[in-house]
């Protein structure tokens, strides 16, 4: 699977315009005063401004698999890491053979690097943020994660990836190129454990039946 584009609701565009170009340096791509729109690699980031908007979101950027180290370093020196309740702030996932760092936009959202040291890409020279290969994953957040589960088999022909036990409250579907990480609603998001909330997103995605637009409101499970 493949996130090509992604949209995500803010509270405030200006304030995410300034932090992702002032502190990260993305050059934005044809955004508004309500938009905001980003290059990340291959994929495309929007941000649409929505007042009242409460929600929070968990999305990841995929980084090349051999940079781990100047990308936490690059990262560490313009946000504050997350951490977990005993204080670290690298993590690595021996399943998924991934190395983590995870930090908080100008909306509260949880966004994270990703290093896959499976994955064929890799870098050279010193990270920037155009080192990013994707979005790699967003959090899809329901009441019933098997339900999700099948209909992303049955709609889009992805699979769980990793380790998948029905009857959890969490489930990885789709591969190392992108992911839904579904989860339940209330289910505390890693590091920092606040509680997920369901949100509206929509996203372009490439998948086994073909490119595919994809909406989550958070009037359906």
């Amino acid at each position: 699977m493949r996130i090509e584009a992604l949209t995500l609701y803010t509270r405030s565009a200006a304030d995410q315009r300034r932090f992702f170009l002032d502190v990260f340096g993305f050059t934005p791509q044809n955004s508004s005063d309500t938009t905001l729109t980003l290059q990340v690699g291959d994929s495309l980031l929007q941000f649409e401004q929505q007042d009242g908007w409460r929600g929070f979101y968990h999305y990841a950027f995929l980084i090349p698999q051999n940079q781990f180290e100047a990308a936490r370093a690059w990262l560490a020196g313009r946000v504050p890491l997350l951490r977990d309740a005993q204080g670290q702030e690298v993590f690595f996932f021996e399943g998924w053979n991934a190395h983590t760092v995870y930090f908080a936009d100008a909306d509260g959202n949880i966004g994270e690097l990703i290093a896959r040291h499976d994955h064929p890409v890799s870098g050279a020279g010193a990270f920037s943020v155009e080192s990013l290969v994707n979005v790699n994953e967003i959090g899809r957040v329901v009441e019933d994660v098997d339900a999700e589960v099948k209909r992303l088999q049955q709609e889009a022909g992805l699979l769980p990836f990793g380790s998948y036990r029905p009857g959890g409250d969490f489930a990885a579907v789709g591969d190392r190129d992108g992911l839904f990480i579904v989860v339940k609603e209330g289910r505390p998001w890693f590091p920092v454990r606040w509680p997920a909330a369901r949100g509206m997103f929509s996203a372009v995605i490439e998948t086994p039946r073909g490119r595919l637009r994809f909406s989550a409101e958070p009037s359906k499970p």
